[in-house]
């Protein structure tokens, strides 16, 4: 940095660190079954935050390369404001809870939402990441695309560690799942030969559920896994 200017090199570093740690926060936008984000405005949202978090990130390195600091610190804010999206989430699904056919519960809620926020600080290390491996591949190559090239190659790689790192386990990991056959007997509901229920209303519903309907037989590999399965299976986080 020379008479408040940025170098040349550190904006490039800068640049491809926020496009690789907000790519890595594009990544790991999903919608799935649960629906969230609902609506454009939801992937608005928690990009932007995504690109703020990768911002940090990219300029931590010139900034200490050229001994300022202070804007260090801003890492500190940033924790905070990300902690602040988790509370928004926590509160935003937990409002929604009443319109849920099957509620999913605090404990659920509470794991979406640090999610939510765990993602942001994926965007902000690997944005890191990618700043420290353009900064030391200067020691080796002198051009600065192969230096962009060996940081976003860094970014990836500590992208890729953290999402296997923070996946968690989903119901084929500790049981097979097996689609079975949907029957009714005298007005009776069983999949397979197993009775479900006697309350499932009219003949025209009931050749609706036995046509149109979908049921799987979940047998855990384990007696151990029984449990966690029958109890998210009562809370519903397992549909």
């Amino acid at each position: 940095m020379r008479d408040g200017l940025i170098s040349k090199e550190h904006l490039i570093l800068i640049i491809t660190a926020i496009i690789t740690g907000t790519l890595a926060r594009f990544l790991t936008l999903k919608e799935d079954y649960r629906q969230y984000p609902t609506y454009p405005n939801g992937y608005l949202i928690h990009l932007l935050t995504g690109f703020v978090a990768a911002s940090l990130g990219a300029v931590a390195v010139p900034a200490i390369m050229t001994k300022n600091f202070i804007a260090v610190t801003f890492l500190s804010l940033a924790i905070q404001q990300f902690r602040d999206v988790r509370k928004m989430e926590r509160g935003s699904l937990k409002d929604l809870e009443n319109t849920e056919f099957t509620q999913r519960g605090d404990a659920y809620i509470d794991g979406i939402a640090k999610t939510f926020e765990a993602r942001n600080y994926f965007a902000l290390v690997v944005a890191l990441f990618t700043g420290i491996g353009f900064q030391v591949s200067r020691n080796w190559v002198d051009h600065i695309v192969w230096q962009a090239v060996i940081g976003t190659g860094m970014g990836a790689l500590v992208f890729f560690f953290i999402t296997g790192f923070t996946k968690g386990q989903t119901v084929g990991d500790i049981a097979d799942v097996i689609p079975a056959k949907i029957q009714m007997k005298n007005n009776q509901l069983y999949v397979e030969d197993i009775f479900v229920s006697n309350l499932v209303g009219t003949k025209d519903v009931q050749n609706f559920v036995e046509k149109e309907g979908v049921a799987v037989l979940i047998r855990p590999h384990h007696e151990l896994y029984r449990i966690s399965l029958e109890v998210n299976l009562f809370r519903g986080d397992v549909s």
